[in-house]
């Protein structure tokens, strides 16, 4: 198995599948956005995760008063999604007020159940082989370089 696509299933894949199986995907935006880049420079591999900000406030939960606060047309959005009839400003200022479900009940940690150190060895243990090929073709460079 390649790098990317170790990545791609056991980081991407299992973050999309956190956000479905917790019903996080009104919108899709959240879902959509999450995504990895694989830059190579001068034979180091970085591997980038992104996804849109709010993951974190989904995460961890947002607590009372933390900034910044939900916008009103963001809510609507959302709101209009689930097919719910709430009033966009009594749900900003609940949040406000009390935080968030995810919050209250101590996050959802999708996030963090993901990206991890166990994520990260997993990576490696599938995409061994290629980065065995890629080490040795380097051994074998630098020892050629330095005859």
């Amino acid at each position: 198995m390649t790098l990317d696509e170790a990545v791609q299933s056991v980081i991407i894949d299992k973050l999309k599948k956190s956000i479905v199986d917790n019903d996080m995907i009104a919108t899709r935006a959240l879902y959509n956005s999450v995504r990895f880049e694989k830059k190579e420079l001068l034979e180091q591999i970085t591997i980038e995760i992104f996804a849109l900000d709010y993951i974190v406030g989904l995460n961890d939960g947002v607590a009372p008063d933390e900034r910044p606060f939900p916008d009103i047309e963001s809510l609507k959005v959302w709101i209009a999604s689930k097919g719910l009839d709430l009033n966009p400003y009594a749900v900003r200022n609940s949040i406000i007020a009390n935080g968030t479900t995810w919050f209250r009940i101590g996050g959802s940690n999708i996030v963090t159940d993901s990206i991890n150190n166990e994520a990260f060895k997993q990576v490696v243990e599938l995409a061994s082989s290629e980065i065995k090929l890629k080490i040795k073709t380097q051994w074998q460079l630098l020892f050629k370089n330095n005859r």
